[in-house]
């Protein structure tokens, strides 16, 4: 576990999102979904029924690798205005079928590391603030999350524009399943194929 995050802003120089032919990203886990998801039939698109918790939702199979590291990437297709907090996003190296109930907020499984919520990052149950804050992001928006190749470090891309990067310590972990929390504004997203 990291005791401090180093937290870098969109300012920085940093990588961009892994181009080319991007590997497959499998769906999302129907067993690892939070209360108030909904998940359309091909398990691609997941939208908060109800509530702004209890929306986290783990991906059915681990990233792949790729040039750069592991990636994947969410669109926002609905948002709402006046929330205060937005998308979370990030990793677990805890397989779906692990996870007998998702917490209340998707950071809670255990060993995950995400980014976003009301501006912080939550790197295996530690908190850290962030400058970015997600409540913003509007119907459209594409947001990437990069496990970068080397040293693991989180990054995520807004519109393929480096946002925030987090010292995660994530270069030892093998096996990294997706994870989304659609919280507060962010109300329906759909992972890229």
């Amino acid at each position: 576990r990291p005791s401090a995050a180093k937290i870098t802003s969109a300012s920085s120089a940093g990588p961009v999102p892994p181009r080319g032919a991007p590997s497959t990203v499998a769906p999302f886990s129907l067993a690892a979904c939070g209360a108030n998801i909904e998940l359309s039939a091909d398990g691609y698109v997941a939208t908060r029924a109800r509530g702004c918790r209890q929306a986290g939702i783990v991906g059915s199979a681990p990233l792949d690798p790729q040039p750069g590291g592991r990636y994947f990437e969410v669109t926002v297709d609905e948002a709402v205005a006046g929330w205060v907090g937005g998308l979370g996003i990030g990793v677990t190296a805890t397989s779906p079928e692990l996870v007998a109930r998702v917490p209340d907020k998707a950071w809670r499984i255990p060993r995950t590391f995400m980014v976003g919520y009301s501006g912080c990052a939550f790197l295996d149950g530690a908190e850290h603030r962030l400058a970015w804050n997600p409540d913003g992001l509007t119907a459209g928006a594409r947001v990437g999350l990069l496990v970068s190749e080397g040293d693991g470090d989180l990054v995520v891309f807004v519109d393929g524009k480096v946002a925030v990067r987090v010292e995660a310590g994530l270069a030892g972990e093998r096996v990294l399943y997706p994870v989304v929390d659609v919280f507060a504004a962010t109300l329906v997203v759909s992972l890229r194929r």
